[in-house]
């Protein structure tokens, strides 16, 4: 077993010569986790909180998602979504669609911003 010093050594060791790279790490997750889990920003962020990720890292790698293709996932989740719900009315069928793309973590005016989209086409 090893004592708290020589861990320490270690991990400073792996650091150093680029084994552990957060800001690597995070731009890997990021990218992984909006392509293909379909995660909006909020949840990659509170994520990567739970990893113990430092914020200036998370905040700069969220920061460089291009806008488009975070608008265009969005626009595919809530495309995907529609088929599956069933609302008595239009109100209704809104909600359920906000609620699911907040569940996956994206912002209401994302949300509505792609919705307005939609109805527009």
């Amino acid at each position: 077993e090893l004592n708290e010093e020589a861990i320490e050594r270690i991990l400073n060791r792996l650091e150093n010569e680029n084994f552990i790279n957060h800001e690597r790490y995070t731009r890997s997750f990021v990218n992984d986790k909006l392509r293909f889990s379909k995660w909006g920003k909020m949840k990659i962020k509170q994520a990567l909180y739970l990893k113990q990720i430092p914020s200036e890292i998370v905040n700069k790698q969220l920061n460089e998602i291009d806008e488009k293709e975070y608008l265009f996932v969005l626009h595919h989740l809530l495309e995907a979504k529609k088929k599956t719900i069933s609302a008595k009315n239009q109100y209704e069928y809104n909600v359920k669609l906000i609620r699911y793309a907040m569940g996956k973590g994206f912002d209401l005016e994302d949300i509505k911003q792609c919705l307005e989209k939609t109805v527009e086409n």
